[in-house]
């Protein structure tokens, strides 16, 4: 469903923006339902994350302009290269965070205690905002929301918090390397249509490049 949001938004690049079709996807689930779970008009549970998943599927494939958008992206031998490689690229990414996650895989030091402590309240409320698991009796005084959204797929999926919280360092990973690239190959693929002289080969050299200028260099 994010999928026919993000070929309508970048409809006039090559690849329709799928790097950024899954963030999409999440961020418009789990705000609709932070929000209306908050109001105390539904509960945070595995059966209001799928029907909103659902809703956003169904509101996305009824309005013609998304739908078209992405028939048109599907249709296009070229468009599919793209989004296969950048599929490629995100399932890579995760699988090679997740190596290096499977060697120090250890909840211990930095935040990882306050944050594994905030998925696990989360996980265990079906209401917001979440308890504090240190101040007994109080709600959470701090922000959260990132730990939000991977309670709401830990809660989704059904996976153990001590795996799952694991697994949300490798997705963020993954999901900042696939962004990041597909936003680099869009400003190189610009670039082009407004003169610039360089093989188009060089685009997903510009993309990569800027993945990993945006997850690796900043902290070697």
């Amino acid at each position: 469903s994010s999928d026919l949001i993000t070929s309508w938004l970048f409809s006039s690049f090559l690849g329709k923006g799928y790097g950024f079709a899954k963030a999409v996807g999440i961020l418009s689930v789990s705000f609709v339902l932070w929000t209306l779970t908050y109001l105390q008009m539904t509960l945070f549970t595995k059966l209001w994350i799928f029907f909103f998943l659902v809703v956003l599927f169904g509101v996305s494939w009824g309005i013609p302009t998304t739908r078209k958008a992405a028939m048109t992206a599907l249709s296009s031998k070229t468009n599919m290269w793209e989004i296969t490689l950048e599929e490629c690229l995100f399932v890579l990414a995760l699988l090679f965070w997740c190596v290096l996650k499977g060697i120090r895989p250890e909840i211990n030091g930095e935040e990882k205690f306050m944050d594994f402590a905030f998925l696990n309240s989360l996980v265990r409320t079906n209401a917001l905002p979440s308890v504090d698991p240190w101040l007994a009796g109080n709600s959470i005084n701090y922000y959260y929301y990132g730990q939000y959204i991977y309670a709401m797929i830990t809660k989704l999926t059904g996976i153990k918090t001590a795996i799952a919280y694991n697994l949300s360092m490798c997705t963020t990973f993954a999901l900042s390397f696939t962004m990041s690239y597909s936003l680099g190959s869009m400003f190189f693929d610009g670039a082009i249509r407004k003169g610039l002289r360089a093989p188009k080969a060089f685009k997903i050299f510009s993309g990569l490049l800027s993945a990993c200028a945006v997850t690796l260099f900043g902290n070697s």
